[in-house]
C-alpha cells in the first residue's frame, strides 16, 4: 500500500520534467525532421501546442486530455526508470489518471 503512495508521489512530482522533455523531443524533431513527415513526428508537436494552451487556459477538452495523458504517460517512464520497483503501482496509476482524464466532456 505505501508503494501505491510513494508511486503516486514520484508521478506527480515528475510531471514537470516529463513536460520539458517532451517539449525537448518536439523542438529537437522539429529542427532536424522535413516538414511533411508522417504522422509520428508529429504527436509530440500536438502534444506541446495542447500543453501550452492549456497552461494559458484556453485548451479544449481534447486538447486537455492529449495534454495530461502525454504528461503522466512520461512521468511514469521517468518513475520507473528511477524506482523499478515501483513498476507495477506506477502503471496501476498512469492507467486510472488516462481513464479518469478521458471522462472529460469532448463535444
Amino acid at each position: 500500500m505505501i508503494d501505491f503512495l510513494f508511486a503516486f508521489i514520484w508521478l506527480i512530482i515528475l510531471v514537470w520534467p516529463a513536460q520539458k522533455f517532451i517539449t525537448w523531443v518536439a523542438s529537437f524533431l522539429h529542427k532536424n525532421l522535413p516538414k511533411n513527415t508522417p504522422i509520428l513526428p508529429n504527436l509530440p508537436l500536438e502534444t506541446v501546442k495542447a500543453q501550452i494552451k492549456m497552461k494559458h487556459g484556453y485548451a479544449n477538452p481534447k486538447e486537455t486530455i492529449l495534454a495530461v495523458r502525454s504528461a503522466v504517460t512520461i512521468s511514469g517512464i521517468i518513475t520507473v526508470l528511477i524506482q523499478w520497483h515501483l513498476l507495477v503501482p506506477v502503471i496501476v496509476w498512469v492507467i486510472l489518471i488516462c481513464i479518469l482524464i478521458s471522462f472529460i466532456d469532448v463535444k
